[in-house]
C-alpha cells in the first residue's frame, strides 16, 4: 500500500494584505446593493499602502430619507503599533481557506446580515447603498492636497464640490446623531480594523 502525503500550500498574508483584503469585503456588501465600488476597488492597495483613508461609510438610503449605516474604521497608528510588536506576516495558522481569518468573516457577516436589515425595512426598488470615505487629513497634509488627490486618482475638488459633499453629508450626519444605537466591534484578528454600526 502506498502512502501519499497531502502537500500543504501555505500562504503568506501580511497585516496590510489582509486589511486590504478586508476592506474589499466590506465595500462588496455596497456592489451587492448595485453600489459602485470600482473606483475604490482600483485603488485599494494604493489606499492602503499610502494610508490614504481612515474610514469607509456604507450609508443606506431609500433616495430620500438616510435608513442607517455602518463604517469599517481604519487605524493606521495600531496597524504601525502591530507590525512592530508582532511583525508584518499574520500567523498562518489563523488565515482559512477563504484567505482571511474566521474572526473578520464571521464579522463581515453580521455587517451584512445588519445592511439587509436596514434595506428590507424598504421595498429594494428603493434601497441604494453609497460609499463615503473619510481621507486622512494627516497624510493629506504629509503629501500635499495636489499629491494626495494623485494617489487617489481623482482631481482635487472644487469648492463648489466640497459644499455639495458637506451638504449631502450634513444630512447623513443628522440621522447618525438622532439614532440612539451605535454598536462598535473590533476585527478580532486585526485590531487595527473596527466596525461601527448605526
Amino acid at each position: 500500500m502506498a502512502k501519499t502525503r497531502t502537500k500543504t500550500k501555505v500562504v503568506n498574508f501580511t497585516r496590510s494584505e489582509l486589511l486590504q483584503d478586508t476592506t474589499k469585503r466590506f465595500l462588496d456588501i455596497a456592489s451587492d446593493y448595485g453600489g459602485n465600488c470600482s473606483f475604490y476597488y482600483e485603488r485599494l492597495q494604493e489606499i492602503i499602502r499610502n494610508e490614504l483613508i481612515t474610514d469607509f461609510e456604507l450609508v443606506v438610503s431609500d433616495g430620500v430619507d438616510t435608513l442607517g449605516g455602518v463604517a469599517l474604521v481604519l487605524d493606521w497608528e495600531i496597524l504601525t503599533v502591530m507590525v512592530r510588536a508582532d511583525g508584518e506576516f499574520m500567523p498562518a495558522d489563523i488565515i482559512n481557506e477563504y484567505g482571511s481569518t474566521d474572526s473578520i468573516i464571521d464579522t463581515l457577516e453580521l455587517v451584512r446580515n445588519y445592511v439587509s436589515g436596514l434595506a428590507g425595512i424598504k421595498p429594494k426598488y428603493v434601497i441604494s447603498i453609497r460609499v463615503w470615505y473619510t481621507p486622512n487629513i494627516q497624510r493629506m497634509r504629509e503629501l500635499g492636497e495636489d499629491r494626495f488627490a494623485q494617489l487617489m486618482n481623482r482631481l482635487p475638488s472644487t469648492p463648489d464640490e466640497k459644499q455639495l459633499a458637506a451638504l449631502r453629508w450634513a444630512k447623513v450626519s443628522a440621522t447618525k446623531a438622532d439614532k440612539s444605537k451605535k454598536r462598535v466591534s473590533d476585527l478580532g484578528d486585526l485590531p487595527e480594523a473596527s466596525i461601527k454600526a448605526w
